[in-house]
């Protein structure tokens, strides 16, 4: 297993603008999954209006980091920082929609956005390491 994440590590350091892939794929997957879940009115305890802003959000981070990996060859580590930062506001955003609707957020909501923060929070620090 620590073989595993050390080979993934060099190869990022190898080819680092992977990263923005791997980002955008994660982004898409968060958009469509946050729109299902608005589309079909799951009971997250949090106002569909809310989700789908995040959603859009999320899309928006998709296309950028897609445009990053497919034109990107300098200069990636200011781009890096541009989706470091992105990723961190959408963490923040999330965290204050969690804290706005506390009383109303259902077990489901609740741990749905949990993993995903730990997820987006793994590639923050992937993103952070390859930076510095």
């Amino acid at each position: 297993m620590l073989n595993k994440k050390l080979h993934f590590f060099n190869e990022l350091k190898k080819k680092p603008t992977k990263i923005f892939l791997f980002d955008g794929l994660g982004a898409c997957l968060t958009g469509i999954l946050l729109f299902s879940i608005s589309y079909l009115k799951l009971n997250f305890g949090i106002p569909p209006k809310s989700i789908c802003i995040l959603a859009c959000y999320a899309f928006c981070l998709c296309i950028i980091s897609s445009v990053f990996y497919l034109f990107v060859k300098s200069k990636w580590k200011f781009h890096l920082k541009t989706i470091l930062v992105s990723n961190t506001i959408y963490c923040l955003l999330t965290i204050v929609l969690l804290s706005s609707h506390s009383e109303e957020i259902t077990l489901f909501g609740f741990t749905y956005f949990l993993i995903e923060l730990v997820i987006i929070g793994l590639f923050i620090k992937i993103e952070y390491h390859l930076l510095f």
